[in-house]
C-alpha cells in the first residue's frame, strides 16, 4: 500500500514538473523575438519617421522626415553589415544607430512642436511602446546615459 501511494505521488510530482516546465518554456519562447521580427519592427520605426511631419536635428542642421529616415536606413545598413554581422536588434538599432551622430557624438533630436525638441531615442521608445511594451522596456533599460 505504501509503494502504491509512493508511486502515485511520484507520478503526480513528475507530471507537475512536466507541466510547469512546458509552461515556462512556452513563456520564454514568447519573449524571444526572431531576427525577422526585429527587422520588421525596425523597418516600421523608420517608416513611421518617414511618414511623420517632424523636423529632425542632426549635428545642428535640420532635416525633413524623409531625409532623416533615409539617413537612418543608410546607417542601419552600414552598422548591420559592419558592426553586427548582418543581424541587429531593435534595441541595438535605437542605441547604436538612431540615437546620436557617429561623427560628432551629438544626440539626434526631433522638433515635436515649434521650438520644443526631444531626443530621437525618446521618440523611438514611445513609438515602440505602441508595438511592443516589453521590448520598449528592455530597450529603455539598455539606453545610453
Amino acid at each position: 500500500m505504501i509503494k502504491k501511494n509512493l508511486r502515485r505521488i511520484i507520478k503526480i510530482v513528475v507530471g507537475s514538473v512536466f507541466i510547469v516546465s512546458c509552461f515556462l518554456s512556452f513563456s520564454e519562447e514568447k519573449k524571444l523575438i526572431s531576427q525577422q521580427d526585429e527587422e520588421k519592427i525596425i523597418s516600421k520605426l523608420i517608416k513611421t519617421i518617414a511618414e511623420s511631419n517632424l523636423k529632425f536635428i542632426r549635428n545642428g542642421s535640420t532635416y525633413n522626415a524623409k531625409e532623416a529616415a533615409k539617413h537612418l536606413q543608410l546607417k542601419l545598413n552600414l552598422a548591420s553589415k559592419n558592426k553586427f554581422n548582418g543581424q541587429i536588434t531593435v534595441c541595438e538599432f535605437i542605441k547604436n544607430v538612431a540615437t546620436k551622430s557617429s561623427l560628432s557624438g551629438l544626440p539626434y533630436q526631433i522638433e515635436v512642436e515649434a521650438g520644443k525638441k526631444i531626443l530621437l531615442q525618446t521618440w523611438l521608445i514611445e513609438n515602440l511602446k505602441k508595438q511592443d511594451m516589453a521590448l520598449a522596456e528592455r530597450c529603455t533599460e539598455n539606453s545610453i546615459d
